[in-house]
């Protein structure tokens, strides 16, 4: 599973690789303070299976 974050403009800003994960609830942080604060989307790639969402990263 892939977890990317893009800009409102479409540019991907980070990509965060789950290698080998077993189906569950999983909680992570992610180092954000290069990315200005905004509005982004949030893109989840589970096998073939695309989830989207739109949050506000920081403030």
């Amino acid at each position: 599973a892939d977890l990317s974050l893009y800009s409102t403009s479409g540019k991907q800003m980070r990509v965060i690789e789950f290698s080998n994960v077993p189906a569950g609830l999983y909680s992570r942080q992610v180092d954000l303070e290069d990315v200005e604060a905004g509005i982004y989307f949030i893109k989840l790639e589970i096998d073939d299976r695309n989830i989207f969402t739109r949050r506000i990263v920081k403030q």
